[in-house]
């Protein structure tokens, strides 16, 4: 027995509402398409004794049947699309379902985990956005399905439905979705949106959300969802009392949808909405919520935060300011003391003092030299201005601070440094009186001071502050260095750090950045040997339609896809609010018209010869009747249609005079155009209001870059990823690629590339892409902060003998010696062992050879090699 789900359209169909083909009665389809595929066998597979479900109208599960007996051929009803050759499936024991299960109820977000991995095994009625397939008539239902399906509808209504639980056993879940499941089905669109959820865990109450700009979302104030007597609530929250009396004065006129609120006594903006935890909606409420809010009062409370809390700092480029030039082109305000090293390994001034008396063999307090080095890495944050000053009485620039601490040992002196946006170069004397000598000094306990230098070197107090980092990451890089050595850990933190634009000192936190925008701002590949240029940028790919011919469509590869994500992000930071709102209308249409092609119950006709019949994440998918060398149809780029937008396009015409689309537009202009036309037809009247786009990074990372053949799968990479070649470089490059599509590379898309150097030395690696790339090398560590490594003594020896023999590219890497497992026998005989037999070709005499060197005991008459432990 199993369970079907029968997808129809029964609103003004009167074969549906009466006779004998009507819903209940009968399933029934035509035996093929208007184009003769044979998209309903499936009404060959019931046999009698299944159970349908009915989804009518594409809104709500209304009834359930059972079938009478097999399908039989007939007649389809008269005077609809389908009179002609059908399949007629008789039906018996009719239950209307009161009230019906609406589809949103079962297709909604807090449910994707279990939806998807259905999905993932079967073919199902829903797809990957949990809308409805296109067409899809009839679907069989899985039993994981039918429960879910049983399961939602007792929970919501106390009822069982008829029939299924012949089929599957029901039982009634918990009543309220949890606090954590809500948040953690929001995430995405949360992550989406521009904001992040902090510190999230199962037993959770309430999470914190900070903003994209990282102003809001910590003390004193963030977002933060809250859980309370079975309701969901969303707040910007003032953590401390000095906090929430500031904001309280300076924000008078709240917006109509938000309140004040005191809760515990703690003072917060409030939005007047709550929902209760089992609301169908909750998730995409929710999530519009938090942008609302934060359009209304968002960069209010940024400027507060920003102007109110900020301190200021008095700082000294160098011995009379010799450093001001660099710092200043370079964006970067730093300080020396190099000789202590990394500033984070410190928790207080006093341990900085007792190193700069020891480095230096000194017995003074370093009282104030300790100071400067503990507040400009712990206490300057982001946000805070820094005036820089020159000898007793002049100034010669300010800026604002806009990243965290980071310390840079590439460098020969001022390695502790800070990113920071430079605003004014110039010289001012300020005639009132001598400057502090000290390095750094805090100045914000002095307002008089502070107001003064304000007006003297025109700082702009009350101008809004966005994070503006640039850590001065190349675009191009590739780490190198023998196997083990943390070649693709590190990718993970550089990555992170890249789209954060700031230092990441936690991996753990690095970790999950990373993961967070996998597949969104970042990609991982790894290269093999059969890597290609189609893999990678853009190719042909064979495809069939059910038992049509061989057909070719055409694929963008991973490196493409991210490329254009990044330059789309590029192309709207240059637009204004106003273009952007004007955008986002056209997108709400597009989505309208995506949707009534997926409801539709059977092709979208464009015209008397073409029609729609699936639509992808990014393209429709078209064909027409007679066209038989695309059965398998022929992508209708979203980006395509967006451009006539973008270009006011009035006619077919107008399609052929635009160079920036792609060739199938301009050769196929009149279905373009019809399909245009129609999603004009569904504009919103009014366009939503949004925010000025902030650029973002992208990064690709590939893993293994020497072991594909580079210039084959580069191609035109080669000279297009070099930083004048980019987008927005001095001298930018656009590239014709063999499809004619246009492609250009843009400047916020970071390369990082590891490379083995066990399987490749960098000489033999091809020049073209030698040149193009910073090298960045990473070989065996001894000692690494924080972390232990095992048994340093043998890894350091058994380095020592392959230098000798191999030379530096075939060393064992730290990572074989770090890790749970401390136990150095099956270590070496699982992992360092059989690396040592790869290096040298099996050579038992060499590897031996070194074995005994290091004072490790071998296993005699054995193979392949094992050790017993140590030589006494």
């Amino acid at each position: 027995m199993k369970v079907w789900i029968e997808k129809s359209i029964v609103k003004k169909r009167i074969d549906r509402n009466s006779g004998d083909l009507s819903l209940g009665k009968a399933l029934w389809s035509p035996t093929k398409d208007k184009r003769g595929a044979d998209i309903y066998s499936s009404m060959r597979d019931v046999k009698g004794g299944d159970v349908v479900l009915h989804l009518t109208d594409n809104k709500a599960i209304t009834g359930v049947s059972i079938a009478s007996s097999a399908f039989r051929e007939g007649k389809g009803a008269k005077g609809t699309d389908w009179d002609g050759p059908a399949y007629i499936i008789s039906l018996k024991d009719y239950v209307e379902i009161n009230p019906p299960l609406d589809r949103k109820i079962l297709l909604q977000e807090s449910n994707r985990g279990e939806l998807d991995q259905i999905r993932s095994k079967n073919k199902v009625f829903y797809n990957s956005e949990l809308s409805l397939n296109q067409g899809a008539y009839l679907t069989e239902a899985p039993n994981e399905l039918v429960s879910l399906i049983g399961e939602l509808y007792l929970t919501e209504y106390d009822k069982q439905i008829p029939h299924i639980d012949q089929v599957v056993s029901i039982k009634k879940t918990n009543s309220n979705p949890t606090f954590y499941k809500i948040i953690k089905s929001a995430e995405r669109k949360i992550v989406k949106a521009g904001f992040k959820c902090k510190s999230l865990r199962e037993n959770s109450r309430y999470v914190w959300v900070e903003d994209s700009d990282n102003i809001i979302g910590r003390k004193p104030a963030h977002y933060e969802f809250i859980s309370r007597r079975g309701k969901l609530y969303l707040e910007l929250h003032f953590e401390d009392n000095n906090s929430k009396a500031l904001f309280h004065n300076l924000i008078e006129d709240l917006p109509d949808q938000l309140e004040w609120i005191d809760w515990n006594g703690a003072k917060s903006i409030g939005n007047k909405k709550s929902y209760k935890l089992d609301d169908i909606n909750i998730v995409e409420n929710i999530v519009n919520d938090l942008i609302e809010i934060d359009e209304l009062i968002g960069d209010q409370v940024r400027s507060i935060l920003i102007n109110q809390m900020r301190n200021f700092w008095l700082y000294a480029p160098g011995e009379k300011a010799r450093k001001w030039d660099d710092f200043y082109k370079k964006n970067i305000v730093a300080i020396g003391w190099d000789e202590i090293g990394d500033l984070n390994q410190y928790k207080t001034k006093d341990e900085i003092a007792a190193e700069l008396r020891r480095v230096n063999n000194e017995t003074g307090s370093k009282k104030n030299d300790a100071l400067a080095c503990f507040e400009f890495a712990s206490v300057i944050k982001p946000g805070d201005i820094v005036i820089a000053k020159k000898g007793k009485r002049d100034y010669v620039g300010w800026g604002e601070v806009s990243s965290e601490y980071f310390f840079d040992d590439t460098q020969e002196e001022y390695k502790s440094r800070r990113a920071i946006n430079w605003k004014s170069n110039g010289e001012w004397t300020d005639e009132a009186g001598d400057i502090v000598v000290k390095t750094l000094t805090d100045i914000t306990k002095y307002p008089d001071y502070v107001e003064r230098l304000s007006k003297l070197l025109k700082i702009e107090l009350n101008k809004i502050v966005t994070k503006n980092i640039d850590m001065k990451y190349p675009l191009n890089t590739i780490l190198y260095g023998p196997p083990g050595t943390g070649k693709t850990y590190n990718t993970v933190l550089k990555a992170a750090e890249i789209i954060e634009n700031r230092k990441i000192n936690s991996y753990d936190e690095a970790l999950e950045i990373f993961k967070t925008n996998l597949h969104n701002q970042i990609e991982f590949i790894t290269f093999h040997q059969n890597y290609s240029y189609e893999d990678f940028i853009q190719g042909l790919r064979p495809e069939t339609d059910n038992k049509s011919s061989l057909v070719f469509d055409k694929k963008d590869g991973v490196f493409k896809k991210i490329a254009d994500k990044a330059l789309e992000n590029l192309k709207l930071v240059e637009k204004a609010p106003e273009e952007l709102s004007s955008e986002a209308k056209f997108d709400k249409g597009l989505e309208y018209f995506a949707d009534k092609v997926l409801e539709s119950e059977d092709n979208f006709k464009i015209n008397d010869t073409a029609y729609i019949f699936e639509v992808e994440d990014d393209a429709f998918r078209y064909t027409g009747q007679r066209w038989t060398n695309h059965t398998n149809g022929l992508r209708m780029k979203f980006s395509d249609l967006k451009e006539f937008y973008r270009n006011d396009i009035k006619s077919r015409k107008d399609i052929k005079k635009l160079d920036n689309i792609s060739g199938l537009a301009n050769q196929h202009a009149t279905y373009y155009y019809l399909v245009y036309s129609e999603i004009l037809k569904l504009l919103p009247k009014k366009a939503e209001g949004l925010k000025k786009v902030r650029r973002k990074n992208y990064v690709i990372i590939i893993d293994e870059i020497n072991r594909a053949n580079i210039s084959r799968v580069f191609g035109e990479l080669i000279t297009l990823i070099e930083p004048d070649k980019r987008s927005h470089g001095k001298i930018p490059l656009e590239a014709k690629l063999p499809s004619g599509d246009p492609f250009i590379v843009p400047s916020n898309l970071f390369i990082i590339g590891t490379m083995n150097t066990a399987d490749k030395s960098i000489a033999l690696l091809d020049i073209a892409l030698r040149r193009r790339f910073e090298f960045e090398s990473m070989y065996p560590k001894y000692e690494i902060q924080g972390q232990e490594i095992y048994d340093v003594d043998i890894l350091k020896k058994i380095n020592q003998q392959i230098i000798k023999s191999k030379g530096h590219d075939f060393q064992i890497g730290h990572a074989y010696f770090m890790g749970e497992n401390k136990n150095l026998i099956e270590r070496m005989n699982k992992k360092v062992i059989p690396l040592l037999l790869e290096y040298y070709m099996n050579d038992e005499k060499e590897v031996k050879g070194i074995l005994n060197s290091v004072g490790l005991a071998i296993e005699e008459n054995n193979w392949p090699l094992k050790i017993t432990g140590k030589n006494d």
